[in-house]
């Protein structure tokens, strides 16, 4: 019945008309929400609430989930990379170590080469020594000790062995 009076409105009603006209329509809404739609709609968001909250969780578990795989699988690549590195680090000190010694025995294999050479020259240039004091006597002997010539010679042969 409110609708055949709202559906004779028209433009040249008067205010008041429109205006009765207007809340007959909200009494009439408000009457056609009663009491029981309440709990129906409460019920019915409190089902899509604890579908969204499930939802949530479920998907909240499977981050969680992820996240804790991606964090585990990080930790064992720094475990391993960390195991590398020490391994290199172990082989590293073992090359120094074995550069080390391998130095020091060259340089013991190098003084005692130069000890050896050192000593066979001052054994060489000894019985050089030797041998042209021993010619120089017997230079002398022949010569008897005499003439200018013995002499020249054997200032030569001093200053040769002097020299060398």
């Amino acid at each position: 019945m409110p609708r055949a009076k709202a559906s004779a409105l028209s433009t040249k009603n008067t205010k008041q008309d429109i205006l009765d006209a207007y809340n007959e329509l909200l009494t009439q809404a408000g009457q056609a929400e009663t009491p029981t739609l309440v709990p129906e709609k409460l019920a019915r968001r409190h089902k899509d609430l604890t579908q969204f909250q499930t939802e949530l969780h479920t998907q909240i578990g499977q981050l969680q989930t992820t996240l804790t795989e991606a964090v585990d699988e990080l930790v064992k690549n720094l475990q391993a990379g960390t195991k590398t590195l020490e391994s290199l680090l172990q082989a590293q000190a073992s090359i120094e170590e074995s550069r080390k010694l391998e130095q020091e025995k060259l340089n013991r294999q190098r003084k005692q080469e130069d000890e050896e050479y050192q000593y066979e020259f001052a054994r060489r240039k000894q019985r050089q020594e030797t041998e042209l004091k021993e010619d120089l006597e017997k230079h002398h002997k022949l010569l008897g000790g005499k003439g200018k010539r013995a002499q020249t010679s054997r200032r030569r042969a001093q200053r040769a062995a002097e020299n060398a």
